[in-house]
């Protein structure tokens, strides 16, 4: 939601001023596309990491799609 968004943008901006790591856990690719780095678990299983790196926040949303799009085409597969 826009509220959870918002909130989530105020926590990382002041966890950046304190040099402070948050590890948050969501299903929301938007919100998951504001931090630096992201892993899949699935049933407790690391599965995947990606880094943002030099992306946009943008680009990196794209990315994260891209690989949870994939993971819901294989249910029906």
């Amino acid at each position: 939601s826009t509220r959870s968004s918002r909130k989530s943008r105020t926590a990382k901006e002041q966890t950046k001023k304190q040099n402070t790591t948050i590890l948050m856990v969501t299903h929301d690719n938007m919100i998951a596309s504001y931090g630096k780095k992201l892993v899949f678990i699935r049933d407790g299983i690391l599965e995947q990491t990606i880094e943002r790196g030099d992306k946009s926040q943008r680009d990196f949303f794209h990315d994260i799609v891209a690989i949870t799009s994939a993971e819901s085409q294989e249910l029906f597969d």
